[in-house]
């Protein structure tokens, strides 16, 4: 009989929690594509500042050039190609993608501005939640692990899946804070822990 409940609580820990598991994968996967986006925007902002620093010269070189007697009115590449690059620079982020607490800066700013922050909030919101799912399925497997001896009841790709992805997430965190600001992760409460516990239970 004890034999038959020590089976179960590992099938519960090794099958039941199997898909759990893989969709925290998949979740902490799809948080490194959302920082990847970030960071894109964020190289997207240090060239748009290069290409205001351009669009400034060559304009002031403009205006010295408008006075000249019989100057081309005829559309250079080089003008079309400023032209394109101001477009470029008035689409892209105007408030800091980096976190600058610093800075206050009040502007109108662009299109793309509300959807970064709209990223920022769902990155922070998206790795606290993930955290805490990965806490709560550690917890109750160490909670398992106490009916074997202190022998983990997890399978090793399990306990590679689930190390893998607790790594992921501790770096994540550390590097969503350059766009986020400080913020702290938290642990799961009582009933995300009972939540769990009743899916290893379930048999």
């Amino acid at each position: 009989m004890e034999f038959n409940r020590l089976i179960d609580l590992m099938n519960g820990v090794n099958i039941r929690l199997g898909p759990l598991v893989i969709a925290l994968r998949l979740e902490v996967d799809k948080l490194n594509l959302r920082l990847g986006w970030l960071s894109t925007i964020a190289l997207w902002q240090i060239h748009a500042y290069t290409i205001a620093d351009e669009m400034e010269l060559h304009d002031d070189n403009d205006d010295e050039s408008a006075s000249v007697k019989n100057r081309s009115t005829k559309r250079t590449p080089a003008k079309a190609a400023r032209e394109r690059a101001r477009e470029a620079f008035h689409q892209g982020p105007t408030a800091p993608v980096p976190h600058l607490p610093e800075l206050d800066l009040n502007g109108e700013g662009s299109m793309i501005d509300e959807l970064v922050a709209y990223k920022k909030k769902v990155l922070r919101k998206g790795i606290d939640e993930q955290w805490r799912q990965l806490r709560t399925v550690e917890i109750v497997v160490a909670i398992a692990q106490k009916e074997f001896g202190e022998e983990d009841p997890a399978h090793p790709e399990m306990r590679h899946v689930l190390d893998h992805v607790k790594e992921e997430l501790q770096g994540l965190h550390e590097d969503v804070q350059r766009y986020t600001g400080p913020f702290d992760l938290t642990d799961p409460d009582e009933d995300e822990i009972g939540w769990v516990r009743s899916i290893v239970d379930q048999g």
